[in-house]
C-alpha cells in the first residue's frame, strides 16, 4: 500500500497536484488514538503506583509509630514492692505534702 501512495505521489508532485491520501490520514489519526490510549493508560498506571507506595508509607509510619508506643511502654520501670514498703513509701510522700 506505501509503495502505491509512493508511486501516486511521485507522479502527482511531478504534474504539480496537490493530493491527500485519505487512507495515510486515517491511519495518522488511528495512530496518534491509539498513542492518546497509551499515555492516558500509563498516566493511571503512574498515579495508581504513586497512590500505592503512598498507602505503603503510610503503613510503614503507622507500623513505627506502634513500634515507638509499645517500646515506651515496655522501657517504663516497673517497681516491685511489698505492702510496708508500699506504705513507708506513702507516709513519707504524705510528710512531705503536709510540711508544704
Amino acid at each position: 500500500m506505501i509503495f502505491f501512495r509512493r508511486i501516486w505521489a511521485d507522479y502527482l508532485d511531478s504534474q504539480g497536484i496537490r493530493y491527500t491520501f485519505f487512507s495515510a490520514l486515517m491511519a495518522k489519526e488511528k495512530l496518534n488514538e491509539e498513542e492518546e490510549e497509551q499515555e492516558e493508560q500509563e498516566e493511571q498506571e503512574q498515579e495508581q503506583e504513586q497512590e500505592q507506595e503512598q498507602e505503603e508509607h503510610k503503613q510503614e509510619q503507622d507500623e513505627h509509630k506502634q513500634e515507638q508506643e509499645q517500646s515506651m511502654f515496655l522501657q517504663k520501670e516497673v517497681h516491685i514492692c511489698d505492702t510496708s514498703d508500699l506504705i513507708s513509701l506513702l507516709s513519707s510522700e504524705v510528710k512531705e505534702f503536709l510540711s508544704v
